[in-house]
């Protein structure tokens, strides 16, 4: 997502953060309508098999990584300064490590690995907590420079972005991490080699 990013370092600081969480937002609630869509009138292709998640994890990857290279502005007075970037490694390992898992599943050649790490509803549960974290932390990531007043509108936009984003974050990184032990559990019998079909 370079838009993301230019707009990051680009955007008027006090437009930057709806800026962001309106674009980020717009993107997610697209891509679940398109998911839907395809599934409902049965138009999945190959190559939007193949895109359509690389661009979810670009696109959240992306936006976690600016979240937390700018810590005073991500909630952190709230929560222990580490919440955010630990929850934000969780996903971001988690993204790696599944991506890689999914590539070994579809490499061992039968038909049931690939099955067995289909996507399942744990990982959509964790796919809709990170959008909604995400936007929300997009939107609490104000500049330090333009911090909203306590006791004014955008300040109290920003405790709802910071109430809403940090436990929906910490709930997708738990939910990450058990969806990923399913597919691991799924997927064991051809881990440890007691199946090869």
């Amino acid at each position: 997502m370079p838009l993301l990013v230019v707009l990051w370092y680009t955007s008027p600081p006090k437009l930057a953060a709806l800026r962001l969480a309106a674009l980020f937002a717009a993107a997610s609630l697209t891509d679940a309508v398109d998911g839907y869509l395809a599934r409902k009138w049965d138009q999945c292709t190959p190559f939007g098999a193949f895109l359509d998640p690389v661009a979810d994890k670009l696109m959240v990857v992306t936006a976690l990584l600016l979240i937390v290279s700018r810590p005073a502005a991500s909630c952190a007075a709230g929560h222990a300064p580490w919440v955010v970037p630990a929850a934000t490694a969780a996903v971001v390992g988690r993204e790696i490590a599944m991506s890689a898992l999914r590539e070994w599943a579809a490499g061992v050649g039968g038909g049931g690995a690939r099955s067995a790490a289909a996507v399942s509803w744990a990982g959509k549960l964790k796919t809709a907590a990170q959008m909604v974290a995400v936007s929300a932390l997009l939107l609490a990531s104000g500049r330090p420079c333009c911090a909203p007043a306590a006791g004014s509108a955008a300040g109290a936009l920003h405790g709802v972005a910071c109430a809403v984003g940090v436990p929906a974050l910490v709930v997708s990184a738990v939910l990450a991490v058990a969806s990923f032990g399913q597919y691991v559990a799924a997927l064991w019998p051809w881990l440890s080699g007691a199946r090869t079909d």
